[in-house]
């Protein structure tokens, strides 16, 4: 794991959602699992 959902704040990640960055998360989420 990066550790960026651990540490990113809640601003960080309602713009992150807001970029519309989700499949971002889900290959860092798959990163994480694998």
């Amino acid at each position: 794991s990066c550790g960026f959902a651990e540490h990113a704040d809640v601003n960080a990640a309602r713009n992150i959602a807001a970029r519309g960055v989700a499949g971002w998360a889900v290959s860092h989420a798959a990163d994480d699992a694998a």
